[in-house]
């Protein structure tokens, strides 16, 4: 007997798990109506947005079936059920007593042809276990994909056609231009890749770069150079420097090191003849030919930034315990750190997951309270024009519109924007059945750091200021 076959299945015949890990426990054995007012409550599960979607995307076929395990005679859907709620909705909009919620599934559905004989492709399986590794595949380990870079993501949108601003078609020339320089592909696959783009863009897109490197930039986000071939030679030094974090008076060439504008400024008025001389040497003593004639570049590069500096030994830890503290004034930020830099991740990975979830917390709170944002007796952010932002993943969208970099918020757009930071936390802490792991937690880890040590990059400014 198979364990696991596939089937079309009407909604009429489908039932939402009451044990799916966005439910809190007391949802156990709820009805249905009680579990859809839930999906509607919670803003991080977007509903309405998704609904949107759907209805635009009405007329392509069934990419991703949902999964079921069929139990005395129930189909239960262990994988899909956001999606079946917003069909439920679209069929039924009396599911939810909101009048306004009514309303909007209404004038969707209006748009479409849905009734309940509307049905689904599914994955069926009357063995529990087997269904459940579909869960664990696509929730934990995020359907083993690997997600764009900085400059994938936009090359993407720019021959999609949906740039959706100018900075995003500004960053795609200036790829476009990496690559056309006379440079090993090593340097240039480098620097447009993880742990340096954001880096080159902090420095190259900034008032300083473009006036000095006589970029000019058009209105729709195009730019035209003034000196190709001037640029050409500044722009290699530029990257040069970068992945190698080329020392420039007692500092390296990093993020922190380019946070302010006088440093940019500084340091780009100082490169030189000199400098393409020295960067064409090492670039030349650094290749080498081997056996097959093919030209291998040997150039050391330097590991990404980082606000605690470069790691110098292998650990147990999720933080390397020869790390620093923060130098904050926060007292349980410190002791967060300090204890994650203790904890074994392999061996406690659920006790590491929550520390982190807990720094996380703590030091946007420290952040808010440090820049002046409103917050109540809940702990809620309170905006100027009166609404709440009540869940971390809202306090983070909220700091990272009004104060982040842009490279800053592209990387919240990418770890926060569909809740995968939050949620995974939350699954790990609330679930029955969803586990922490390693290299889950290395994973989130590695996604959010960025945005938590520009949190603490300016937590520590804002305190040196007021000494």
């Amino acid at each position: 007997m198979k364990k696991i076959w596939s089937e079309k299945i009407s909604l009429n015949y489908l039932s939402l798990w009451d044990e799916n890990a966005r439910f809190p426990e007391e949802y156990f054995n709820k009805s249905e109506k009680y579990l859809i007012d839930y999906f509607l409550k919670k803003k991080d599960f977007k509903i309405e947005l998704f609904a949107k979607e759907i209805v635009n995307e009405f007329d392509l076929p069934q990419l991703e079936k949902i999964v079921i395990y069929r139990y005395k005679g129930k189909n239960i859907i262990l994988e899909g059920n956001r999606r079946v709620v917003i069909y439920k909705l679209l069929i039924e909009p009396s599911l939810t007593n909101d009048p306004n919620i009514q309303l909007f599934f209404r004038e969707l559905a209006g748009k479409i042809k849905i009734d309940k004989n509307f049905y689904l492709e599914a994955l069926v399986t009357n063995d529990r276990e087997s269904g459940l590794r579909y869960v664990d595949r696509k929730h934990t380990k995020r359907n083993n994909e690997v997600g764009w870079g900085e400059q994938e993501r936009h090359n993407y949108k720019i021959r999609r056609g949906n740039a959706s601003a100018k900075t995003e078609v500004f960053r795609y020339e200036l790829g476009k231009l990496v690559k056309m320089l006379d440079l090993p592909d090593e340097i240039k696959e480098s620097i447009l890749g993880k742990g340096f783009i954001s880096t080159f863009y902090r420095l190259v897109d900034s008032d300083p770069a473009i006036k000095l490197l006589g970029i000019q930039k058009n209105d729709d986000g195009t730019i035209k150079i003034k000196n190709q071939k001037e640029f050409s030679e500044k722009l290699k030094i530029i990257i040069f420097d970068i992945i190698t974090k080329r020392v420039i008076g007692g500092n390296k060439l990093d993020s922190r090191f380019l946070n302010k504008t006088e440093e940019k400024e500084k340091y780009l008025k100082s490169i030189g003849s000199s400098d393409k001389k020295r960067v064409e040497k090492e670039i030349k003593d650094n290749t080498s030919t081997d056996i097959f004639g093919k030209k291998v570049v040997n150039i050391k590069i330097a590991k990404a930034d980082s606000i605690y500096g470069s790691q110098l030994r292998q650990f147990h830890s999720l933080i390397d315990p020869s790390f620093l503290f923060p130098d904050v004034q926060s007292d349980k930020i410190k002791e967060v750190f300090s204890e994650l830099q203790r904890i074994n991740l392999e061996l406690c990975p659920t006790a590491v997951a929550l520390l982190v979830r807990t720094l996380m917390e703590i030091s946007v709170g420290e952040f808010a309270f440090k820049v002046g944002i409103k917050i109540d007796k809940n702990g809620y952010f309170r905006t100027d024009t009166g609404k709440t932002k009540e869940s971390l993943k809202e306090k983070i969208d909220y700091i990272s519109a009004l104060y982040a970099p842009y490279d800053i918020k592209d990387i919240v757009t990418v770890f926060n924007g569909n809740s995968i930071f939050t949620e995974n936390l939350n699954q790990i802490a609330h679930s029955r059945h969803i586990f922490s792991s390693k290299d889950k937690v290395k994973t989130l880890w590695k996604d959010s750091k960025c945005f938590w040590e520009f949190l603490i990059s300016k937590i520590i400014e804002i305190e040196k200021k007021k000494k």
